[in-house]
């Protein structure tokens, strides 16, 4: 089943699917991090029931941003991988109403979704921080030569409190 959403009036918000995996493989010369090559996409989205996403199209049904996350049920989280829009459809908070979609389909038994992010994207660690994520901890060389920042968000906030007082 299609998911489709009018936002604005010019956009929709749509599941991920294979037909767009064209443009949004095109749309990550637009990360501010790293490109993924079309055959990642094509393995994250895999025949696994658990990867997901959604895309921003325009009325003409071309992506024009997306995020992509995968659910870990053993252990109970959900990973974010990606989030990007294009350059001109910026500032519409379109990047808020994807994260806010991606947050509504985590599982309610699920205790985190987890973002690592490279320690050089500081406008993502802002986005984040803005969508109550908490940063948890630093990883070295995560990104080949860049340190992540991991990034922690849970409807629990006794949940962050442990993990954060664990570390």
């Amino acid at each position: 089943m299609v998911l489709i959403k009018p936002v604005q009036g010019k956009y929709y918000v749509k599941w991920l699917r294979r037909d767009f995996i064209d443009s949004v493989a095109a749309l990550q010369c637009y990360s501010s991090h790293r490109s993924l090559p079309k055959s990642k996409f094509i393995e994250l989205m895999g025949n696994e029931p658990y990867s997901d996403g959604f895309v921003v199209t325009g009325i003409d049904n071309h992506p024009v941003g997306f995020i992509l996350y995968r659910h870990h049920p053993e252990d109970k989280a959900s990973h974010f991988i990606d989030l990007v829009i294009h350059p001109e459809h910026r500032r519409k908070k379109l990047g808020s109403l994807l994260m806010r979609w991606m947050k509504k389909r985590v599982p309610e038994d699920f205790r985190f979704v987890l973002a690592p992010v490279s320690d050089c994207n500081t406008g993502a660690h802002h986005f984040l921080k803005r969508h109550e994520f908490h940063c948890y901890g630093i990883y070295k060389k995560f990104f080949d030569e860049n340190d992540a920042y991991l990034f922690i968000y849970s409807e629990d906030k006794q949940e962050i409190q442990k993990a954060c007082a664990r570390e």
